[in-house]
């Protein structure tokens, strides 16, 4: 089974992908279910829950805390952004969520070992498309030492990105709880096509330059 834990709608900033043809989009690529993690938003996700058909859809949220971003599967209230990863964490298990560190050796919105360990993240993103594969390889040599689960997504922000990463689990799950505890168990692995090194450094140009019009400010 493959699902894509990361992507984005219309809903965060820096995408303008409307929900139904992110579903379009996954059901196109061959994936058995998605999670929309729009940037603090839930709006998205909330929809895409709404109209699903035929596909898992996963309510989720991607939160912007002091030490990074952090991925909250399984949540379906908006957690308020700028928070300590700890406190994050916290809220998103408070709703029967699980953490997900989100590219955690990117610069600037990963949290690095420091934060994960602060906050006894449990499942770490192994994979991610729209990373650079030295950093996916930190993230997975990290997670294989420390006995942590695994996740993936294409961290989507386009409709063509859709699908590039995913996590595989050796057997189907029907909702939110049975694949939290599926990732908890160390059954997933991150997997996808990694982009080139083009098409991630045109990416990262195009991020640094939304990163300047923000007066240096991450999202």
């Amino acid at each position: 089974m493959r699902i894509d834990l990361h992507s984005h709608t219309q809903y965060s900033p820096d995408s303008t992908s409307p929900v139904h043809e992110v579903l379009q989009a996954a059901r196109k690529s061959g994936l058995d279910g998605i999670a929309i993690t729009d940037h603090n938003a839930i709006e998205g996700s909330l929809k895409a829950v709404e109209i699903a058909s035929g596909l898992l859809v996963v309510p989720a949220v991607e939160v912007s805390t002091t030490e990074g971003h952090l991925i909250g599967l399984g949540v379906r209230t908006i957690i308020r952004a700028g928070l300590s990863v700890v406190e994050t964490a916290e809220q998103i298990r408070a709703q029967g969520g699980l953490p997900i560190a989100a590219h955690p050796w990117r610069r600037r919105t990963g949290m690095g070992p420091q934060g994960i360990s602060a906050a006894h993240i449990e499942v770490i993103e192994t994979f991610n498309a729209r990373t650079w594969s030295r950093n996916n390889a930190q993230a997975l040599r990290f997670a294989q030492e420390g006995h942590q689960g695994q996740s993936g997504g294409s961290d989507a922000h386009t409709i063509e990105e859709v699908g590039a990463g995913y996590v595989e689990l050796p057997y189907p799950v029907s909702d939110a709880d049975t694949l939290i505890e599926a990732l908890r168990k160390g059954d997933g692995q991150g997997r996808g096509v990694q982009r080139g090194m083009g098409a991630v450094a045109t990416t990262t140009s195009f991020n640094v330059g939304r990163w300047l019009r923000r007066g240096g400010k991450n999202i």
